[in-house]
């Protein structure tokens, strides 16, 4: 159930890297979606305390603070924030098998197909 009644999707996009939060930025610039992109997992929490949002799209890897303890931190404070993380690591059983005990909804390995982004996403709103 999207936060706002008219059926915008709030999605918000957290990575450092420019590029990939314009191409994220890009796929979901459609009617339904409102995204708000920022570059620090410590905004991306500011963010979420401010103002809800439907999903989150998490990088890992990001200088200050790191997309795990962002990921456990949000969910400190809205244990039902449906996150996807985004990650340029190769995935091991061992790894996904550790992300997965932080409730995430799916694990997408960059560089990753943008379709296949629009699917997860899609499917992750149901």
């Amino acid at each position: 159930m999207p936060c706002y009644t008219d059926n915008i999707v709030k999605l918000l996009i957290c990575d450092d890297d420019l590029y990939t939060r314009k191409a994220i930025e890009s796929v979901f610039d459609i009617e339904q979606f409102e995204t708000k992109s920022v570059d620090s997992a410590i905004e991306a929490i500011q963010a979420i305390k401010t103002s809800p949002f439907d999903l989150v799209l998490m990088d890992i890897d990001m200088p200050e603070l790191n997309g795990i303890e962002a990921i456990k931190t949000i969910q400190a404070f809205k244990k039902d924030q449906k996150v996807i993380i985004i990650t340029g690591h190769k995935l091991t059983d061992v790894m996904s098998s550790a992300y997965r005990h932080l409730n995430v909804y799916d694990i997408i390995e960059k560089p990753f197909d943008i379709e296949y982004l629009r699917g997860i996403v899609d499917e992750a709103l149901l």
